[in-house]
């Protein structure tokens, strides 16, 4: 069987009914429908009711957090009630910690004195093997330089010997220059010894003592044999300069060493003896002799 539909819903629903509806839902806006217009009434006291469920609680109280302070993170309120340490306290505590301190300061103290003497004693200890070093580099190339040397003064000596030959002079003193100059890339330098200088044994080597009667040239360099050469600084030159040295000896003169003239000098036993065998006849110096 069909069901019977309400002419004029086409869903079949009484109109009666669905108009119920529509005032219950409306009822909580304050909205009524008219069920002749269809139309909503307003509520003329006050308008439009709004939901109650949509007020906000304008009175809930907002919990903050307390202030803290900024250093320590503890509450103001807790910091403020803590009380000041006292005099006694302060002077206790600084007690012990005095000789603390004290400790320590003598400890770096210690540290810094050890540290700067081993510090010198590397310092030390590098200058002594770079002396090494240096001694037996020139001890290996000591041969080189006394040749070098012998050449320099021959090549002065031939300059001096040909004085007439001035072209010949000018290239022996260039060469001796020449050696000078090689010696120098070697930190070398000449003693400068010269002829009337004075004799320095620590610079000198005499090869031969010349006499002279003069006294004041006792102890002049009479002739320089061959130039020496040292390293700057050193205690000691590597090559001394050979040269001849004046002595100085008393002149032989009788009449100054000898007796006063007025005295006669004492004779001698044999002096005697050959005089008065002198003095005998022949015959007599054969009786005297058998």
């Amino acid at each position: 069987m069909s069901e019977a539909v309400t002419p004029g819903h086409p869903d079949g629903a009484d109109p009666a009914t669905q108009d119920d509806t529509l005032a219950v839902a409306a009822g909580g806006s304050g909205i009524t429908h008219d069920t002749a217009h269809g139309e909503p009434d307003v509520d003329t006291d006050g308008g439009a009711q709004p939901d109650a469920s949509l007020e906000v609680e304008t009175d809930t109280k907002v919990d903050t957090p307390p202030a803290t302070c900024t250093d320590t993170g503890v509450p103001l309120e807790t910091a403020t009630d803590t009380p000041e340490p006292t005099a006694a306290l302060a002077a206790a505590v600084s007690a012990e910690i005095a000789p603390i301190l004290a400790g320590i300061g003598a400890a770096i103290d210690r540290f810094h004195d050890r540290t700067s003497a081993q510090e010198q004693s590397a310092r030390a200890l590098q200058a002594h093997v770079e002396t090494l070093q240096q001694d037996q580099v020139r001890q290996l190339l000591k041969p080189t330089f006394e040749r070098l040397a012998t050449l320099h003064a021959e090549a002065q000596r031939a300059a001096e010997g040909n004085s007439e030959n001035t072209q010949a002079a000018d290239d022996f003193a260039f060469f001796a220059e020449s050696i000078e100059e090689l010696l120098a890339l070697y930190d070398l330098s000449s003693v400068e010894a010269t002829v009337g200088g004075e004799f320095d044994a620590k610079l000198h080597h005499a090869q031969r003592a010349i006499q002279t009667a003069e006294e004041e040239r006792s102890g002049k360099i009479q002739r320089v044999l061959r130039q020496g050469f040292g390293f700057a600084g050193a205690a000691r030159v590597l090559l001394p300069a050979r040269v001849t040295v004046f002595t100085f000896t008393p002149p032989a003169d009788a009449t100054v060493n000898g007796p006063p003239s007025d005295v006669a000098p004492a004779e001698s036993p044999a002096t005697a003896d050959s005089a008065q065998t002198a003095s005998l006849t022949p015959e007599q110096h054969r009786n005297e002799t058998a």
